[in-house]
């Protein structure tokens, strides 16, 4: 079974600020002493492609996506000196693989390692709060995900599923303060993520023989206990 697609997205999205004395005035009032403008938009697209493959005894999953963003920011008015007028273009190749074997009646075990990743945000090349060094040029934060688990309807109506997972996470975005006045956004945090999850729901109309298979009424729990923690930081004790 082949998936393979495309996806492409644009955005503009302008953020405008006005400074006035009135403190109930309406949001889209422009009568005030303009304070912030930035002209901002966005290019994104991604390829992606995911193959099952079937055996015996398990099944396979293999994917890869390669994405692309493109931020514009092209400030004209700030309370900063440095005005950013900048693309940013950013590429991101991705892969995940996942196994999975069917046991018993209507059971299966399924373990899997993927990629991910936090895109650029307007705020991290250009900010009416940041004067930003003409240097500032983050990467997207990385994630690296394992999940492993097994699930399943054991019984007409009953679904449960029980997992362990673990997200190490690098690249995170920190703001670095370079002189007084000047701040660059830098790939400098780490963090850790692990836990377990449960998930169960029962359809309770299923307790009743001959009830209709198109009418539903479930009845659901969730449970989640994560441990998370930064591994590494240039933020004072933040690890």
């Amino acid at each position: 079974a082949l998936t393979v697609g495309y996806t492409l997205y644009t955005s503009r999205s302008p953020y405008n600020e006005w400074n006035t004395s009135n403190p109930v005035v309406d949001k889209d009032d422009e009568s005030g002493t303009p304070f912030y403008d930035d002209a901002r938009k966005t290019m994104y697209g991604a390829l992606f492609a995911e193959n099952v493959f079937r055996f015996e005894y398990f099944h396979l999953v293999t994917s890869a996506r390669f994405d692309h963003e493109e931020l514009t920011t092209r400030e004209s008015l700030a309370p900063h000196p440095l005005l950013v007028d900048e693309t940013y273009s950013k590429n991101v190749p991705l892969f995940g693989i996942g196994i999975g074997n069917d046991f018993g009646h209507g059971n299966e075990t399924y373990l899997n390692v993927s990629q991910g990743f936090r895109p650029l945000r307007y705020l991290d090349i250009a900010s009416p709060f940041s004067n930003f060094s003409t240097t500032n040029n983050p990467d997207p934060t990385k994630y690296l995900t394992y999940e492993a688990g097994v699930h399943g309807w054991p019984s007409l109506g009953l679904y449960y599923d029980v997992s362990v997972f673990q997200v190490n996470v690098r690249d995170r975005i920190e703001s670095e303060q370079l002189t007084q006045t000047e701040t660059i956004d830098v790939n400098t945090g780490n963090t850790r993520s692990r836990g377990v999850e449960l998930e169960g729901h029962y359809d309770l109309l299923r307790l009743f023989s001959g009830a209709a298979s198109n009418v539903h009424l479930d009845a659901f729990a969730n449970a989640s206990l994560l441990d998370a923690r930064f591994t590494s930081s240039i933020v004072p004790g933040q690890t």
